[in-house]
């Protein structure tokens, strides 16, 4: 029988700090994470069957689990030199329920728990009709046009393939439809799950390592600003579910995974298939929350009389909504692994967004940003001083807005007949039509180097104003020459009037 449990077997495919690749278990995984990569030849360095839009989540993932299973085994850090053992014991810890390990193994009996799989009352699985055979089609990308992702691509799955599929479409899925109920981390169902966190150097291991020790410190701090979330309720596939109930944020611990779809991994064949079916009410009944759960990921708006977690859009992280996550907290209040601490790296820190657009029966792709930190700037997020940051940002992108309508203006200029050639008609569709690829090329252009740009003039404003004033202008005149470049290179691609000709 089909069991590929995560805590003994060798599931994850990883590549090491050596080169070499290796099959690890869960608790290797996470010994492996903890290796500084340095110093030992058999650290994590990643991993191999992760897809790009499953990086942020599997991150989650791993901190959430090994804060959980620290803080039950009252540890502020894992001791050094912890090995897969000692992860391991502490991991098992968290189910005593269960000594046959039923809630790691991707396969198990119905009543019981199995690998983000809660229990189904009475073993009945004659509801669960749905039947998915391939992990990417278990996965919640909705690639209804088959274009940049093709879906059920996987037919040859690994045991690893189905456990991130399963993390990514429990712990970051939205409403897809009747019975189908998405996560409470998200600020509506048609919303997204956000990641925006700190990265040091050295890789997804010290990441890890830095993010497992912030949250461990930051936990009574969490009990404080999500009051209620008091609850034990820290694996949330460990409570039997009919489908027809939901748990209570007070039920949950502040660190909790959750899951929010009943779906089945069942033996057939040899091979492992997925049964599913939907449900009457969401897992968490966190409906009035907004997404505000603690997430240690995630940003909260609060620009309105109710806060809800931050949702991007189409666009993704460009340099407006970045500079607003970054320097203003009284309109997001920052992740709280977004926070620079005072022991994070001088060098070399950067911040790390990541998360998939959704819309209404639809995904609008994958946004992932890293922006380097200067040390300046460093130093002016750790003091939490960043109105002058703030202030800086805001006034490059006045600037940019005034730009791109002044080559808004041009490019109307340049596709209308007009009145006797003089009269602009600035609500034309046809023309805002034309427009907008090319104003889009020009804020491409400035999203690209925006942070590289402002850096430069707050670290000029050490060597005084006047100097700093002259970074500020030498960059201006870069945004004007690059709009100028975008309007010469639509007259020469767009269908001019003949009166606009010389």
């Amino acid at each position: 029988m089909i069991r590929h449990s995560v805590l003994s077997d060798s599931l994850f495919r990883v590549r090491l700090s050596n080169g070499q690749t290796a099959t690890l278990s869960l608790p290797g995984v996470l010994a492996g994470l903890e290796r500084d990569p340095e110093t030992d030849i058999d650290a994590v360095e990643s991993f191999l069957g992760v897809r790009p839009h499953q990086r942020p989540v599997w991150h989650a993932f791993l901190v959430q689990l090994a804060a959980i299973a620290l803080n039950h085994a009252n540890l502020a850090a894992p001791a050094v030199g912890a090995t897969a053992e000692d992860w391991a014991g502490w991991l098992s810890a968290l189910t005593p329920d269960w000594p046959d390990g039923e809630p790691w193994c991707l396969v198990a009996r119905a009543d019981a728990p199995a690998f983000l799989q809660p229990p189904v009352p009475d073993s009945d699985l004659s509801t669960f009709k749905g039947v998915i055979e391939a992990p990417d089609a278990l996965d919640m990308l909705i690639t209804a046009r088959n274009h940049d992702v093709k879906s059920a691509a996987i037919t040859r799955p690994y045991p690893d393939d189905w456990v991130y599929a399963l993390v990514s479409l429990q712990t970051q899925e939205g409403y897809v439809g009747a019975g189908k109920y998405g996560v409470a981390r998200m600020n509506s169902g048609f919303s997204n799950r956000t990641f925006v966190g700190l990265a040091p150097p050295g890789g997804p291991g010290a990441r890890f390592r830095r993010d497992v020790r912030a949250l461990l410190r930051q936990r009574e701090e969490t009990r404080r600003t999500v009051p209620f979330m008091t609850g034990a309720v820290a694996l949330t596939w460990l409570i039997p579910w009919s489908g027809m109930d939901s748990l209570r944020p007070d039920q949950l611990d502040p660190f909790f995974i959750e899951v929010c779809r009943r779906v089945r991994l069942v033996e057939d064949a040899g091979r492992i298939v997925v049964r599913e079916t939907g449900t009457k009410a969401a897992r968490i009944a966190a409906k009035d929350l907004k997404g505000c759960t603690g997430d240690p990921w995630a940003p909260i708006d609060l620009r309105e009389a109710e806060p809800k977690a931050v949702s991007i859009q189409q666009g993704g992280f460009h340099y407006r909504l970045m500079s607003q996550l970054m320097f203003e907290p009284a309109s997001f209040r920052p992740a709280p692994l977004q926070r620079v601490l005072e022991d994070d790296a001088e060098e070399g820190l950067t911040i790390v967004a990541a998360g998939i657009a959704r819309g209404q029966g639809k995904t609008e792709g994958y946004h992932e940003r890293h922006i380097p930190l200067s040390r300046e700037v460093r130093s002016g997020l750790l003091r939490r001083k960043t109105d002058h940051l703030a202030a800086l940002a805001e006034n490059r992108v006045r600037r940019i807005g005034d730009v791109r309508l002044i080559l808004r203006n041009a490019l109307f200029v340049l596709t209308q007949e007009g009145k006797g050639g003089t009269e602009l008609v600035r609500d034309h569709k046809g023309s805002a039509a034309q427009a907008e690829p090319w104003l889009g090329q020009f804020e491409h252009r400035m999203d690209r180097r925006f942070f590289d740009d402002l850096w430069d003039e707050v670290e000029a404003e050490a060597a005084g104003q006047e100097k700093a004033d002259a970074v500020h202008d030498t960059w201006l005149d870069a945004v004007v020459a690059t709009a100028r470049t975008v309007l010469n290179q639509a007259a020469e691609a767009l269908p001019n009037t003949s009166m606009r000709r010389l």
